[in-house]
C-alpha cells in the first residue's frame, strides 16, 4: 500500500483563481521528488469559497465536468516556459479509484509525481475534452518548488532491510508502439504513475496508457514516434498488485 501525499486545489470560476484546501490563491507548490501525490482538483462556481466537513464543495455550486475526457499535470524549466517548449515533464490520466473523483460533481483526481532534477519549474493543470480543447486550472504562472529528497535508498549505509521506492525510466523509439518493463511481483492488478519526458527529436503528440501482466507492464502509445525519434517516460511503482 502507497502513502500519497495529497494536493487538494479549489477552482473558483467567478473569480478566475486556484485556492488551496485553505481557502487561499496558489502561487507555489512545494514537492520532494519522486513523492506520489494524489491531486484532487475541485470546480466550482458562486464567488464564494465553501466545503462540507470532508473537503468537499456543494454539488449546488459544483461545476459538471464530463464534457472532459482527461487530465494533464504538466512542468517546465523556466528556460523552457520562456521559450514555449517542450514539457520537461507531463502527465495524465484520471484516477477513478479517489473517492474525491466524480465528474459530474466537479470533481477530478490523478496521481502524480515529480522525477525530475530538483530546481524551481512553472507547473500547470488542465482538463481537456477528447478533441483537445483544455481547460486550464491555473490562470497565472504558478512555480514548482521541487526538493531533493534526503533518504533516497541508494546510501551505502542504509539500514538493513529498507529500500527506496522503485521507480526507472524507459523509451519507445522508431516505428515502435510499445515497450515492456520488466518488475518482478507484478500482476494485472498493479499500477504505475507514468510521466512523460522530454522526447527526443520531433515526434507527434502521442496519448499513452500503461497495461499489466505477470511479472510485468508495458507502455503503450498510440502513434510510433518515427524513424530517429522517440518517447521518453519516467515511471514510478505504486503497488504490485
Amino acid at each position: 500500500m502507497a502513502n500519497y501525499r495529497r494536493l487538494r486545489w479549489f477552482y473558483d470560476r467567478w473569480n478566475d483563481e486556484l485556492l488551496d484546501a485553505r481557502g487561499r490563491p496558489v502561487r507555489e507548490v512545494d514537492a520532494t521528488r519522486n513523492d506520489i501525490m494524489a491531486v484532487e482538483l475541485q470546480v466550482f462556481d458562486g464567488g464564494q469559497f465553501a466545503v462540507d466537513s470532508t473537503g468537499l464543495i456543494a454539488s449546488g455550486v459544483a461545476m459538471d465536468l464530463t464534457d472532459y475526457s482527461n487530465i494533464v499535470l504538466g512542468t517546465k524549466s523556466q528556460a523552457l516556459y520562456a521559450a514555449d517548449g517542450a514539457f520537461t515533464e507531463a502527465l495524465s490520466g484520471f484516477d477513478t479509484t479517489n473517492t474525491v473523483h466524480s465528474l459530474v460533481n466537479g470533481r477530478a483526481a490523478m496521481l502524480a509525481l515529480f522525477s525530475g532534477t530538483p530546481a524551481d519549474y512553472y507547473i500547470e493543470l488542465e482538463l481537456r475534452t477528447s478533441s483537445g480543447n483544455p481547460f486550464t486550472m491555473m490562470p497565472r504562472p504558478v512555480k514548482l518548488r521541487l526538493h531533493r529528497d534526503v533518504i533516497v535508498g541508494s546510501e551505502t549505509n542504509m539500514p538493513s532491510g529498507v529500500t527506496a521506492s522503485v521507480n526507472g525510466t524507459a523509451t519507445i523509439s522508431g516505428t515502435d508502439t510499445s515497450v515492456t518493463v520488466t518488475r518482478a511481483g507484478m500482476t494485472s492488478t498493479g499500477q504505475v504513475i507514468l510521466g512523460m519526458l522530454t522526447p527526443s527529436g520531433s515526434p507527434t503528440e502521442p496519448t499513452y496508457y500503461e497495461s499489466y501482466s505477470s511479472g510485468s507492464f508495458t507502455i503503450n502509445v498510440s502513434v510510433a514516434p518515427g524513424v530517429g525519434n522517440s518517447y521518453n517516460f519516467a515511471w514510478t511503482l505504486v503497488r504490485l498488485s
